[in-house]
């Protein structure tokens, strides 16, 4: 099977430039365009979830605090 490659935001911009100048272009006409751009605004949510995931997971790390030293206040 191909390569499997996320669409991002300038992607879909590039798709929707193309769409806006031939109105009557087959890109235009089927509407993939704004799937296009649904589809990169879904991977951006979910590359958010993801970084915000880690984040938290690194927070709650074992030794994340360990900069505040023993006896610190918390």
């Amino acid at each position: 099977m191909g390569r499997h490659t996320e669409m991002d935001k300038d992607a879909a911009a590039r798709i929707q430039s193309v769409a806006d100048r031939d109105p009557q272009s087959d890109t235009a006409q089927s509407g993939f365009d704004t799937r296009a751009q649904s589809a990169a605004d879904r991977h951006a949510d979910e590359q958010d979830e993801e970084d915000d995931g880690e984040a938290c997971a690194a927070a709650f790390a074992p030794g994340a605090n360990a900069a505040a030293g023993p006896g610190a206040a918390g």
